[in-house]
């Protein structure tokens, strides 16, 4: 196969066509016959082979048109590393990072190690951690005060510590409207610390900041109750077809119920919208959960935690802490899940019997995630005393599948 130079404009084109159609630049290497390295490279605009254009060609026009029917739709690439998320925010490939790492260390690029610290848990050594700091910017002060990769720009996480007010509830879905949809991070940002704290500041946090608007008026019912009827159709499609393809219509419906809490309406209509709201960023969590967008996951959970308290509903509150737990059970962090299981069931004990159970039920799903001792420790002291139906019957088949397998 014969390379000739080119201009990188030919490549940037290439490469703008192979993300729009959804395909990894190892895929589409794999499908062109080349290694991803040869790719990188043309798409850099360093090189290009001749006979490769009108292949290249054929295989992104076949993609675009899938099969003839439609475009392809692009597959969002999820961010699993802090580095990856660094990279993307200065536009830098695996491979353009390399080289400039090893024009101030010495050596020669490879993309392999990018690769390695971003897949396979490598930690670059301390010399290769100060220059990646001088590429991204990154104060010493900060480098030096946080452990690799939580120094590296891009890690933020939610703001625990704002106020439990109105005007914050509506500035969180504001933000999470706006922004949450383009975070592509496969990873959590709150830390244990973080997770502590916005569990105990929601547990204790008053209702009394919020009171009530001064328009009266019920010219909004008709629209809310409206709205309102849409998100049991939203939960349904979520249900069945997965967060991948209910993540955008859930997106959109809470950026709508965003715009309207803006409007002037009376506080019944509001309180409703702030109770629509938070169920439609709970189920945008869970969404976001299941496409592996772990970072949107967590600021929708807490932005619907936001939205159900002001509105003063404390079991909408502790359902989305009970899907947050979850979320955290899975990432392999039982003990922050716990943390929140316990604020949600301190705070609902007078709560349905309904939910109590399921609160205890997903405590109880987060213990086989801790070592055996804890484990132990924890069902004995935290285990229901009994069980029972709302017509207050004792029933043992509940306390039965509770000790066995329970969704």
């Amino acid at each position: 196969m014969t390379f000739v130079a080119v201009e990188g404009s030919d490549g940037a084109a290439l490469r703008r066509r192979r993300v729009a159609a959804g395909c990894s630049q190892r895929e589409f290497a794999d499908s062109l016959g080349i290694t991803q390295q040869r790719l990188s490279e043309i798409e850099l605009g360093k090189l290009t082979p001749s006979e490769l254009r009108t292949r290249a060609d054929d295989q992104l026009t076949r993609r675009e048109r899938s099969g003839g029917v439609e475009p392809a739709r692009p597959q969002t690439e999820v961010l699993k590393h802090p580095l990856a998320v660094a990279r993307a925010l200065r536009g830098l490939s695996r491979a353009e990072l390399a080289s400039s790492v090893a024009e101030k260390v010495g050596g020669a690029g490879n993309s392999n190690k990018v690769y390695r610290w971003e897949r396979r848990g490598v930690v670059p050594d301390e010399g290769t951690q100060r220059v990646l700091a001088d590429i991204f910017e990154v104060p010493a002060s900060k480098r030096l005060a946080m452990p690799w990769p939580a120094w590296l720009p891009g890690t933020e996480g939610v703001d625990v510590e704002a106020h439990w007010s109105l005007h914050s509830a509506l500035a969180a879905l504001d933000s999470t409207a706006g922004e949450a949809m383009l975070d592509r991070r496969g990873f959590l940002t709150l830390t244990t610390t973080a997770v502590a704290d916005l569990a105990a500041l929601w547990a204790v946090a008053p209702y009394d900041l919020f009171p009530a608007d001064a328009v009266r008026d019920g010219s909004a019912d008709d629209l809310v109750t409206a709205f309102d009827s849409r998100v049991p159709g939203l939960r349904a499609h979520e249900n069945q077809y997965g967060g991948g393809r209910s993540r955008s219509l859930l997106h959109a419906e809470l950026n709508t119920a965003t715009v309207l809490l803006k409007q002037p309406i009376g506080s019944a209509a509001r309180d409703r919208l702030l109770r629509a709201a938070a169920e439609l960023a709970r189920l945008a969590g869970w969404a976001s959960f299941d496409a592996g967008m772990l970072a949107a996951s967590e600021r929708y959970f807490v932005t619907g935690l936001r939205a159900a308290h002001v509105a003063g509903d404390r079991v909408s509150g502790a359902n989305i802490v009970k899907s947050m737990a979850l979320l955290y059970a899975e990432s392999g962090r039982a003990q922050d899940a716990l943390v929140l299981i316990s604020a949600a069931r301190k705070v609902t004990a007078r709560a349905p019997a309904r939910l109590r159970a399921m609160l205890a039920v997903r405590e109880a799903r987060c213990a086989p995630h801790l070592d055996r001792r804890t484990s132990a420790m924890l069902c004995s002291a935290k285990r229901p005393t009994s069980w029972t139906r709302p017509s207050g019957r004792p029933t043992g088949r509940l306390r039965s599948r509770t000790s066995a397998s329970v969704n």
